[in-house]
């Protein structure tokens, strides 16, 4: 119940009842061969799993016809609401004078499909998803080769690496994306619901690349988003947008 939370170990509590009166189900897991090599994860990543039940099904696709574990999604649902958290707390501490406009435009830059897949493929999340989908494959390479080819490129530049959001233009499977938040989301259950640790997750993997190549002045976005921020920045609270068709056109 919500109302019996009041801090962030208090969701273990909850979710240590539910799991023992069965609320909670999961299908048993044991370790297998088809499930890749888990300890290069968790050392990819800097966390060590008590339950790599967890680390699994973070990594478990819907198409895998493996029964030792239940696939990602539910992880994933969480894990995106863990790292949407952390993401927004980082911009808002390093901008802490600039309007929810700018903040809302640039935690949209550090999470969306193409650099959650970028970070996916750095931390080399993409070699342990256990799936039965060839397209799924194919999409995976493809977006390797991509990543591959922006970097290669990168190395005849003065800066000898790809500066900016070179990502924004790459075509990338929504499943690496989802492969980062479910592990988040892994950890942050794994850890009994301890913030400090996916935080720490987060300090390791995801802050660098953030720092790297994202900052108020590089920031690209829609023109609505631009027009809304700098309203907001004048002072404007209230802001309301119409779409009108003119029948004569």
């Amino acid at each position: 119940r919500l109302e019996d939370i009041d801090r962030w170990d208090d969701f273990a509590k909850l979710y240590n009842e539910q799991a023992k009166s069965n609320t909670v189900c999961f299908r048993p897991f044991t370790a297998d061969p088809g499930l890749g090599d888990l300890n290069r994860v968790e050392r990819s990543i800097g966390y060590k799993f008590k339950e790599k039940r967890l680390l699994a099904e973070a990594l478990t696709h819907a198409t895998s016809i493996k029964p030792q574990t239940s696939c990602y999604q539910r992880l994933e649902f969480l894990g995106d609401a863990v790292l949407d958290m952390l993401v927004a707390r980082h911009w808002a501490q390093k901008y802490p004078i600039s309007g929810p406009g700018k903040i809302h435009a640039i935690k949209a830059a550090s999470i969306n499909n193409q650099i959650l897949g970028v970070m996916c493929i750095r931390l080399g999340l993409h070699q342990h998803i256990l799936h039965m989908s060839s397209e799924l494959s194919s999409d995976i390479k493809r977006a390797v080769y991509t990543l591959n080819d922006a970097m290669e490129d990168a190395r005849a530049t003065p800066a000898g690496e790809p500066e900016g959001e070179f990502w924004e233009d790459f075509n990338y499977s929504k499943v690496l994306g989802d492969v980062l938040e479910s592990v988040f989301g892994a950890v942050y259950v794994d850890s009994g619901f301890d913030f400090s640790e996916v935080e720490g997750v987060f300090e390791r993997c995801i802050k660098p690349m953030l720092q790297k190549h994202i900052s108020m002045a590089t920031l690209k976005g829609h023109p609505v988003t631009a027009l809304i921020s700098r309203v907001q920045n004048e002072g404007c609270s209230e802001v309301t947008l119409k779409n009108i068709t003119d029948p004569s056109s």
